[in-house]
């Protein structure tokens, strides 16, 4: 009688409650791979855009640099098959006198949105 006991007051897990913890903890994990795979996703998105930006600030930089005489000349339109990123400049008369309107515009690809930035040159003298 005493070994009939034992038997019946086992403990553990059955099977049935180990698939369960299994099938919960899979969802788990599945979920966390998604946010994982999402979070690298933006991250290198992000990471395109800040350096475009930074790419398209340089060359502005560089303009601002640039005799007002030099500006066109030294800054051709048209798209520059050495930037890292599809960079498109336009650069012409500006709409008061005596004035440049330069354009760079910066394409990041089909995961970003383009950065455009248009700067106006006045002739100081």
């Amino acid at each position: 009688m005493n070994r009939d006991h034992k038997l019946n007051n086992a403990v553990g897990f059955t099977l049935i409650e180990v698939l369960m913890v299994m099938a919960i903890l899979s969802i788990g994990i599945l979920a966390v791979m998604t946010m994982q795979i999402s979070a690298t996703s933006s991250n290198a998105n992000a990471r395109r855009m800040t350096d475009g930006g930074n790419y398209m600030a340089s060359e502005f930089e560089w303009l601002m640099l640039q005799d007002y005489d030099d500006t066109l000349a030294a800054y051709p339109t048209g798209a520059n098959p050495n930037a890292p990123y599809t960079v498109v400049n336009a650069a012409a008369a500006g709409p008061i006198p005596n004035t440049q309107q330069v354009g760079i515009t910066v394409g990041l690809g089909p995961l970003g949105e383009d950065l455009t930035i248009t700067y106006y040159k006045s002739d100081p003298f």
